[in-house]
């Protein structure tokens, strides 16, 4: 049995999407259902290297020796991945992401408001953070350097879209009623705080952020900031 971790925590994993199987048979029949339903190929690859990377993520957080083939992952009305065993609503909730081939994924306890989002760190026109960014979102990037901007920018985007599947709302609302404040810091590979607000509702997110190789990761919980542990942490006997 595996040692889970104390809770309350939130368990990350970060996969590539060359570690996918060739075959599909560890999705389960309605999940094989929406596959078949998917008409272009990077949204059927981008699909498949989600629900890969849930899935494993998912086997590290239960102390069951489960298969990814024991475990379901079907869209709810909103759009937000739920969770299934045995044909029933698993005790947790995730949030998933996927970008430049990466797939991460964060799981917590049931009840937690959570969201996370992966970015490539690409350079973005101007033109893109006047559209949507916040006038001190705007400010914070605009101070770093040249350099940093290109950082700076796909992090400011990556916690907006982490708040937002927090909120389950996704980009159906204006990014800018989300205001992200972080504190830029060089060290890749370590997590790094920031913070969300929802401006509306006058609602924080706690969040981290963290470089890995040529992508960003951020994560937000509606909660009290908890500990993140990453699946390789996790000790099979």
């Amino acid at each position: 049995m595996k040692n889970q971790p104390s809770q309350p925590a939130i368990l990350w994993h970060l996969a590539h999407y060359v570690q996918l199987p060739e075959d599909n048979h560890w999705l389960s029949p309605r999940e094989q259902e929406v596959l078949s339903g998917l008409r272009f190929e990077k949204r059927r690859n981008d699909w498949r290297l989600g629900r890969w990377t849930a899935k494993n993520a998912l086997r590290g957080y239960f102390p069951e020796n489960l298969s990814p083939a024991d475990i379901e992952i079907i869209a709810a009305e909103d759009g937000a991945p739920e969770v299934f065993l045995g044909g029933q609503p698993a005790p947790c909730v995730i949030s998933l992401s996927h970008s430049g081939g990466r797939g991460f994924c964060v799981v917590a306890g049931e009840g937690i408001a959570l969201g996370c989002d992966v970015e490539m760190l690409e350079p973005r026109p101007e033109i893109f953070r006047e559209d949507y960014f916040t006038p001190e979102e705007q400010r914070q990037v605009a101070a770093l350097s040249a350099e940093e901007q290109t950082l700076g920018m796909n992090l400011v985007w990556s916690a907006k879209e982490s708040a937002l599947k927090a909120l389950r709302e996704g980009l159906r609302r204006d990014t800018r009623s989300v205001s992200v404040d972080f504190r830029y810091d060089p060290r890749p590979e370590t997590w790094h705080p920031l913070l969300v607000t929802v401006q509306q509702e006058a609602r924080r997110f706690y969040g981290w952020w963290r470089v890995e190789n040529d992508v960003v990761l951020t994560v937000v919980t509606g909660t009290s900031p908890l500990p993140l542990i990453s699946c390789t942490d996790i000790k099979r006997s």
